[in-house]
């Protein structure tokens, strides 16, 4: 908040009334809304003025709309008394002080009013996503947690649901059962494992998991693996994930260690344009990473509508 230049006229207060000290002096800071200014006791003031800057010192800092009212009405009592040059002083630095008051608190309010709006607003936007997002999606799967793990994949990876107007969860598997196939880890009891039974692998080996050779019809598909490391990752390359067609990765990606993080449950996807019904499987490189894999999820997307032809 800039200076008022007139707020400066509060210093004249040392003049006209001798020993009366207030803290918006130069060498204090300037009051913000809300805050409180405190003014001290006064010390070797006329017997008369005494009682007058009593009502100015309270025990506990007063508000400035507080201050500014007590100094008016001690004006008005100088201004009875005859003081009369004294009251115009003290009228000025209060007329000063109530246009700075006016000022921080339009500016204030504006603020805040600038900033509840835009709170609503990227709640409503954010709300408004999340509807369009539950309307658009079909659980085919029959999974209970498959919004939840949409929503995560969607905040992770938005480009992947581009241009799709429904969003179908087709099919999930369970990594430490069959269809899916492993070279190493066991099946184990896993708190916050979805399936309840995840695949723990302390020491993966080069492939750590594979299958389940399921067809796939033509379309677009999100494919996801939800999965939780162990302990330090690489900075980059951590692990190795893609959709395979006869052994050959049709779609895959490498994430780096900030999408990595130990200990928490993460979803990874990798986007599949798929020509024409085919079989596919799912694998997961760990590069040596301890790691605990949880389920694959396979969402179909399905494209917008074409606009209707005007007439």
């Amino acid at each position: 908040m800039k200076s008022h230049p007139r707020l400066h006229l509060l210093l004249l207060l040392a003049t006209a009334v001798p020993g009366f000290q207030y803290p918006l002096a130069a060498q204090a800071p300037q009051p913000k809304d809300g805050d409180s200014i405190g003014v001290e006791r006064p010390e070797g003031l006329h017997k008369g003025l005494h009682h007058k800057v009593q009502s100015v010192q309270p025990t506990e800092k007063a508000s400035a709309v507080e201050v500014r009212q007590r100094l008016a009405t001690i004006s008005g009592e100088l201004r009875a008394e005859g003081k009369l040059p004294m009251a115009a002083r003290l009228d000025d630095a209060v007329r000063s002080l109530a246009r700075l008051d006016d000022t921080t608190e339009r500016d204030a309010e504006l603020l805040l009013l600038q900033t509840r709006m835009a709170a609503m607003e990227s709640q409503i936007e954010r709300l408004t996503v999340d509807l369009r997002l539950i309307a658009s999606f079909t659980n085919t799967a029959a999974v209970p947690e498959g919004l939840d793990v949409l929503r995560s994949v969607q905040a992770r990876q938005p480009a992947l649901f581009k241009n799709a107007g429904r969003i179908e969860l087709l099919k999930s598997f369970d990594a430490a059962q069959p269809p899916i196939q492993h070279h190493s880890g066991k099946a184990v009891a896993t708190p916050g494992a979805f399936s309840g039974t995840a695949l723990v692998d302390q020491d993966p080996a080069f492939m750590c998991i594979f299958g389940p050779y399921t067809p796939l019809e033509q379309g677009r598909y999100v494919i996801t693996w939800r999965v939780k490391f162990h302990g330090p990752v690489a900075e980059k390359d951590v692990c190795f994930l893609d959709v395979a067609h006869n052994a050959v990765t049709v779609s895959g990606r490498n994430p780096d260690g900030p999408e990595c993080q130990p200990g928490e449950w993460v979803e990874m996807s990798v986007p599949l344009a798929n020509p024409a019904t085919r079989e596919y499987e799912f694998r997961f490189w760990p590069h040596r990473h301890p790691l605990t894999l949880d389920r694959i999820y396979v969402f179909k997307l399905h494209d917008k509508p074409a606009p209707a032809g005007r007439n």
